[in-house]
């Protein structure tokens, strides 16, 4: 486990100093298109330089902000693809695969810092974003801030629901990386054409599971199991039942979820132990 640690820390590093400072950015350019925003009616108004100064200012930093949003997101894909691809399917791979440690712990680390990227990178869009509005309309994101905080404190319980939300955030984030793991490495099976086979493979997992999401509906309503859950739903007061029926859902999506999760790190680890292929 302490080499599993040590290879998180440089899965880390290595990531961060990609996109480090496109999150940097993203914030800063956001902040400053806020300002500009903000002091764009006063610009406007004046005559002369200023005004053509107003114009440019109008125009720039909405670009700056677009074409930073835009690669953040396009480096936190390369990253998950790249960081995988290169360190345990290429060159890089010879070396990976000598070190005193099992498949699962290089997956592990690699999957556990690429979903956080991918997590990281949500919250600095989000984050981006509520500095916009903040100064478009601060007072009333601070209400509906406020207003948010007063529901939860009224009701305690739902404390929960968000900690298990959060947790679901993180599992979902894990398990959509760890699909592309599974793709990429069942691309390494075959001789030629490996980037299109990990596509095709990507493509094959995604409709298999949307087969077998169907066919439980089949079964279900062929079994009659739909007819007694829309009987039970219908008998539910969903506004005095509300918390458990969120517990519910959630636990079904924790379950799903888990199930994926695990089958694609098994059919990953296998591959990369049995039948592994590098360039």
């Amino acid at each position: 486990m302490d080499m599993t640690g040590k290879l998180i820390k440089y899965e880390i590093r290595s990531s961060v100093r990609i996109i480090g400072l496109i999150w940097v950015a993203l914030l800063a350019v956001s902040f400053l298109l806020g300002v500009v925003m903000n002091a764009f009616d006063r610009l406007m108004e004046a005559s002369g330089a200023i005004a053509v100064l107003g114009k440019l200012l109008s125009i720039i930093p909405p670009l700056l902000y677009t074409g930073i949003f835009i690669a953040m997101f396009v480096i936190t894909i390369l990253i998950v693809l790249l960081r995988f691809y290169r360190g345990l399917l290429g060159d890089e791979g010879y070396l990976m695969h000598t070190l005193p440690v099992k498949p699962w712990q290089l997956i592990t680390a690699k999957g556990i810092v690429a979903a956080g990227v991918v997590i990281i990178s949500s919250i600095v869009a989000a984050l981006s974003i509520m500095i916009l509005v903040g100064f478009d309309d601060f007072g009333g994101m601070m209400r509906g801030i406020g207003s948010l905080l007063a529901s939860l404190g009224d009701e305690p319980k739902y404390i929960l629901v968000v900690i298990e939300g959060v947790i679901l955030l993180v599992l979902s984030s894990l398990q959509s990386v760890y699909r592309i793991y599974a793709a990429m490495a069942i691309g390494q099976l075959v001789d030629k054409h490996r980037a299109l086979a990990s596509l095709a493979a990507y493509i094959a997992i995604n409709i298999a599971l949307t087969v077998i999401f169907v066919a439980i509906i089949l079964i279900g309503d062929a079994t009659g199991l739909d007819y007694v859950l829309g009987r039970w739903l219908m008998g539910i007061d969903f506004v005095e039942k509300s918390f458990t029926i969120i517990q519910l859902v959630m636990g079904t999506m924790f379950l799903v979820t888990a199930i994926q999760l695990a089958a694609f790190h098994v059919v990953t680890e296998r591959i990369l132990s049995l039948k592994l292929n590098l360039i």
